[in-house]
């Protein structure tokens, strides 16, 4: 009998999982609710004005914008979803047929993302690198059918992988951690993380490109005292640290944070609050897209202007000149 007694009295309580406080989890509420607000606006704001303005929609290249925005709007409904969950549940709450509305469509959305960001670097090496034949090689027409093909491919490959390999999750799995301890190890390295990386190695790739065709161009216009490559340099290199420097500045820290705990049933509090952060910084990437792909552009600030005025943007495509104003060479 003291035997039993002893190994009882022994035993060691399971451990419990510390949770933020809730003055914490309201606030981040309120900052990622706010930050969702923004990303829909920016971004809707965005595909309208490209929609409703024939100049822009003459252009291939924001037939990919329009693509962009679709996504990173979805993204936007994503957050005000979870966060409406989580406000409306605690943590006893189970979720059952793989929680697909809580990763497929982020995961999706990712994935769509980094492959319309190399489209449009693609579009974009074309462009200045063979701007004879951009005409005859990229067309709106194959733009659109190129990004249409960007979202099936997608939705079957990562939207269709993540909802087959789901199992039964808590609310306070996705309220502690992030994404990654929804999936199983060999999915999440096998499927998802290449749809970021390989895309994010492709616009390295093409950009260098970009970059090196560029100089070589600036010093044969160096002879010709021809001062238009140099513009040209200046806006495609701006461009080129905007694209990558804030897509690596926002995803980094994401996916080299999520791994360490984001399998482990116990997480330190420290994680939790670090792994938030980094989520809330991956949110931005798509509240900039607009910033960066579209308001650098001379016809989309017109755009927005007329949008925010309440004003017709029909009143723009009877411009003298029906080119794009755009600070980048096409």
């Amino acid at each position: 009998m003291d035997t039993v007694t002893d190994s009882v009295s022994t035993e060691m309580p399971a451990p419990v999982q510390q949770l933020p406080s809730r003055a914490y989890l309201v606030s981040k509420m309120a900052i990622t609710i706010l930050l969702a607000g923004f990303i829909i606006f920016g971004n809707s704001m965005t595909i309208y004005a490209v929609t409703r303005t024939k100049k822009l929609r003459k252009i291939p290249t924001n037939m990919y914008v329009i693509g962009l925005a679709i996504a990173d709007t979805s993204v936007g409904f994503f957050i005000i979803c979870i966060q409406t969950v989580h406000a409306l549940t605690t943590n006893e709450v189970v979720i059952r047929n793989s929680v697909c509305w809580a990763r497929a469509p982020y995961y999706t959305t990712i994935a769509v993302s980094t492959c319309t960001l190399l489209a449009i670097a693609i579009d974009r090496y074309i462009a200045i690198v063979h701007p004879l034949s951009y005409k005859t090689r990229m067309t709106t027409k194959r733009a659109i059918v190129v990004s249409a093909l960007i979202w099936i491919a997608q939705l079957f490959v990562v939207g269709g992988t993540s909802c087959y390999y789901g199992t039964v999750v808590q609310i306070s799995q996705i309220m502690t951690g992030n994404l990654v301890d929804l999936l199983p190890i060999p999915i999440f390295l096998g499927v998802v993380l290449p749809q970021v990386y390989l895309p994010v190695i492709g616009n390295i790739i093409v950009y260098s490109a970009i970059f090196v065709s560029i100089h070589s161009r600036k010093r044969v216009s160096d002879n010709a005292d021809n001062k238009k490559p140099d513009k040209m340099a200046a806006a495609v290199t701006k461009m080129m640290m905007l694209i990558l420097g804030y897509l690596l500045f926002a995803w980094l820290p994401y996916f080299c944070i999520a791994p360490l705990y984001g399998h482990d049933d116990i997480k330190p509090l420290w994680y939790i609050y670090l792994s938030h952060a980094s989520i809330i910084l991956l949110y931005t990437n798509s509240a900039v897209n607009p910033i960066i792909y579209s308001w650098m552009n001379r016809d989309f600030r017109e755009a927005y202007k007329r949008i925010l005025r309440c004003k017709r943007a029909a009143t723009v495509e009877d411009s003298p000149n029906n080119t794009m104003k755009t600070d980048t060479a096409e």
